[in-house]
């Protein structure tokens, strides 16, 4: 029974992808083809919708259903006419205007089959009972597969460029989704504008988290949430008591991410127009004000901001968005309450953390960054160039992947360093990744504790539970195992040395996306490895473990006595 239902599920996840994609190609067949061509893409569709038909009758059974078989049969039909009309219109007539009528009454069948069985997909999606860890993985799983798909459409790939493989186009989808900015081929010049669009997208997806923006929509809407969406969007967000502040926080969120990258975009329209065409600026302008909120390192230059190192506002702009997308959007909701709203007379434990070690850490970098390199990459730049260049990196090695400088000339001692950055990475509730600023400061407080023989964890002046010490640690054991297998499988696989492995590695479960520039050059074991290491380091190692494990362990009532052992 278990098995039949998890080939329900696959084929429901099937046939909506398939869905998905008709979509796309028929948006892109009425919006970027000629009338005389347009027949193609519609042909295309017709062909998806086939595909869809069986798989339905596979789903439900309707193989002894007249109506399924009359729509098969109707869907062929219509094929060979359209085919037969065409080529008669072409040969003969000379004239596009039967054929217009023609395409634009198959458009309108495909727009309304499309549009029900959609709806019907999204029901079947709602009846399933899956946990909400589950569900939150399978959906992260369901964005990559579907974005997967689209990138190996021919039209996501300019002109010159030859067809992706299956591990690239995977690769590019997990780093989109899971925001992290890691690449296999470049961005600027392998992929078309439909295939930087759909990037862009699975970036503003990967980052919000696709129940995040299902949940919001529907609060929108007015739609009441069913207990296990209730449970899921409240796994996926943070600070969220009952469905009131959970609807709030949710339609803060999307406002609140729509605001900044407009805001992002609109500072860097200025610079970028007057190297690029109108229209170009404006699409560069806000793929990279969302590539950057989102702190996904995604840049539509060939070398990142390299180009840019001396110009104050695209860095400052650039450094804003991260910091802001990276301190989380419970912390800005905190604030807004605490000195906007005046809803609150304090700010929670959890904001003042966040930014006092983002203030921290950012100064750190940029100190420690400085002095390792001011003998190496950063020895033929201005002073200016060296400050700027110091702080961009500082910011960009704990959340992002951009670049002004070429990290595959660093040394040793700031590689080193970048990686206990990375592995800190970002806040709670964030679009960066790492095991958190939280986390950071409740394991540095617990050390502290345990030095100084104190029972309690305190930090500023609050006394952190014993629970949560305990999950800090099982994080950082879980994700460090991962991280050190993975290492000693890539560097046994392929052969570069240990630290751009480890760089790489480390890099990609904290969701940065800066490289040594080995990431093109890995065998496809490797990059299912870091792809994995992506998706793990997005969605979190604890969280998957209990997403698949199932029911945990009932705590026992009886307590067996405690022994004592050397430890150290």
């Amino acid at each position: 029974m278990g098995s039949f239902l998890l080939i329900l599920k696959i084929l429901s996840t099937i046939r909506s992808s398939i869905l998905l994609v008709t979509i796309v190609i028929l948006i892109k067949g009425i919006l970027g083809s000629p009338i005389y061509s347009l027949n193609i893409w519609i042909n295309s569709c017709l062909f998806f919708t086939l595909i869809h038909m069986g798989t339905e009758t596979v789903r439900y059974k309707y193989i002894k259903d007249t109506k399924i078989i009359t729509s098969l049969f109707l869907t062929v039909f219509w094929i060979l006419f359209i085919n037969v009309s065409n080529l008669y219109i072409f040969m003969i007539d000379g004239t596009y205007q039967a054929q217009t009528l023609i395409n634009a009454i198959t458009i309108s069948i495909l727009t309304i089959y499309l549009y029900q069985n959609l709806r019907r997909s999204f029901e079947v999606f709602a009846r399933i009972k899956v946990g909400s860890r589950l569900l939150i993985t399978l959906s992260f799983l369901l964005v990559i597969i579907i974005g997967t798909v689209l990138l190996m459409l021919p039209i996501a790939r300019s002109s010159h460029s030859i067809p992706i493989s299956l591990v690239n186009a995977f690769f590019t989808a997990v780093s989109a989704v899971c925001v992290t900015g890691l690449i296999v081929v470049d961005t600027a010049t392998y992929f078309s504008r439909f295939g930087q669009i759909i990037i862009m997208c699975l970036i503003q997806i990967g980052a919000l988290g696709l129940v995040t923006i299902t949940t919001t929509l529907l609060s929108l809407l007015g739609q009441r949430l069913s207990l296990s969406g209730h449970l899921s969007a409240k796994n996926s967000v943070s600070n969220v008591t009952n469905d009131k502040s959970l609807s709030y926080y949710l339609v803060f969120t999307l406002g609140f991410t729509i605001l900044i990258e407009f805001s992002i975009a609109l500072s860097l329209f200025p610079q970028f127009i007057q190297h690029l065409p109108f229209s170009e600026a404006i699409f560069y302008s806000l793929f990279h004000a969302v590539s950057s909120f989102c702190n996904a390192g995604f840049a539509l230059f060939s070398n990142s901001l390299v180009d840019f190192r001396n110009n104050i506002s695209i860095n400052l702009s650039i450094m804003l968005s991260i910091i802001i997308g990276g301190l989380g959007f419970g912390i800005w909701l905190d604030i807004k309450s605490r000195f906007i709203s005046k809803e609150s007379k304090f700010l929670s434990l959890q904001t003042l953390i966040a930014l006092r070690a983002s203030i921290f850490l950012i100064f750190l970098g940029a100190f420690v960054f400085y002095i390792l390199e001011k003998n190496n990459v950063l020895a033929h730049l201005s002073l200016r160039e060296q400050i700027l260049s110091a702080f961009f990196a500082s910011v960009n090695l704990r959340t992002a992947g951009f670049n002004t400088i070429d990290l595959g000339q660093t040394n040793e001692a700031s590689r080193f360093f970048s990686l206990l950055m990375m592995y800190i990475g970002a806040s709670p509730g964030s679009t960066g990744g790492g095991i958190k600023t939280t986390s950071f400061m409740v394991l540095w407080a617990a050390v502290h504790a345990s030095i100084t023989n104190n029972q309690n964890v305190i930090i500023f002046g609050k006394r952190i539970d014993d629970s949560l010490i305990a999950q800090a640690w099982t994080l950082v054991f879980n994700s460090l195992s991962w991280i050190f297998v993975v290492v000693l499988v890539i560097s046994a696989v392929d052969k570069f040395p240990l630290s751009a492995v480890a760089y790489e590695t480390f890099s990609a479960y904290a969701t940065v996306g800066v490289s040594t520039g080995i990431t093109s050059s890995l065998s496809p074991i490797s990059k299912v490895l870091i792809s994995i290491t992506m998706i793990l380091g997005r969605i979190g190692p604890t969280t998957v473990m209990l997403a698949f494990i199932g029911k945990q362990t009932k705590p026992s009532l009886i307590k067996t006595p405690p022994e004592k052992l050397s430890i150290g």
